[in-house]
């Protein structure tokens, strides 16, 4: 199969036939046509046929549906008076980073449900909790986890202007939205250069929300000109995702992605993604560095939901 041979070496496999990149068929312009006398921007929007087409639901400020039914059954412990050390024995399937982070977690619970009373009446934690399960459930909301596989399915046919609009990210917009899930949902959104739109308060970030959303080099591959789709290229027997974008200047910006619970080795050959021997340069666009590019390739042992984003040099 095209497009398969060069990563079959490496245990990785598609979950379908690989999808070559196809632009959007014909529509009609989101503008109508302008009159004679249209101002000049009008008429030029117009002529470009700008257009942008949503993924599916709303983008919610959560990671995934069961993750929110988890975070409620958490938060129904924390109201019970059930300690944090004796959580595993109520919810025997958390994950092991869950349990780990619940001390923190409940002071910003806590936090949240006072600032959501003091709105108004009717307004609690309990509230919108449910109302956002409520929402994911009816199909009329996503979380970021299933944004990023619909994305999997519409992403090669986006073009310069029709490009697949993801919502807004909801980057650290409150605890159910950590640094980690908002990193990689912000790599995703700039790999796929669609609209970048954030629910974050610009006028009262945090050195956290900066260095996420103030990331120049992640940025700067949203902003590539040729505006070619990113895209999943395989998946590995682990669950980790190997997603990719052909840039303009011959580079390649390229996304490992652990998907899971658990820490996951995520490795790739840089014959996975298109080149014929070792790059020249690799660069890190988190940690803001550059790495020695070994012959073999690319690995590193990632934490739930984490990812690696790099951008490589022939």
């Amino acid at each position: 199969m095209p497009g398969q041979r060069r990563i079959a070496a490496r245990s990785w496999h598609l979950p379908e036939a690989p999808r070559p990149y196809r632009p959007p068929p014909p529509s009609p312009s989101c503008f109508p046509a302008p009159p004679a006398c249209a101002p000049p921007l009008l008429a030029l929007l117009a002529h470009l046929r700008l257009q942008s087409f949503r993924v599916g639901p709303d983008h919610l400020p959560v990671w995934s549906f069961p993750a929110l039914q988890r975070e409620r059954d958490l938060w129904s412990l924390q109201q019970r008076g059930v300690a944090t050390a004796d959580v595993a024995a109520h919810l025997s399937d958390a994950p092991a980073h869950i349990l780990a982070a619940e001390e923190a977690k409940r002071a910003q619970r806590s936090a949240w449900d006072r600032r959501l009373r003091a709105a108004g009446p009717g307004r609690s934690l309990d509230t919108t909790l449910r109302r956002l399960s409520d929402k994911l459930s009816s199909g009329l909301g996503q979380g970021t986890s299933d944004i990023i596989e619909h994305m999997a399915d519409v992403a090669n046919f986006t073009s310069p202007y029709g490009k697949a609009d993801p919502d807004f990210a909801e980057t650290l917009l409150w605890f159910l939205t950590p640094f980690t899930d908002s990193q990689t949902e912000w790599s995703f959104w700039c790999l796929w250069g669609g609209n970048l739109l954030f629910a974050t308060d610009p006028r009262n970030m945090t050195a956290e929300m900066r260095s996420i959303v103030l990331n120049g080099e992640a940025v700067d591959v949203h902003q590539d000109a040729a505006a070619l789709p990113g895209s999943r290229r395989a998946i590995a027997p682990s669950g980790v995702q190997l997603w990719a974008r052909d840039m303009t200047d011959g580079t390649v910006a390229a996304i490992l992605y652990n998907p899971g619970e658990i820490n996951a080795t995520a490795s790739m050959t840089w014959q996975d993604v298109g080149f014929a021997g070792t790059p020249t340069k690799v660069r890190d666009l988190w940690r803001h560095a550059d790495l020695t590019p070994a012959a073999s390739g690319f690995q590193r042992e990632l934490e739930p939901h984490q990812v690696a984003m790099l951008r490589l040099t022939k």
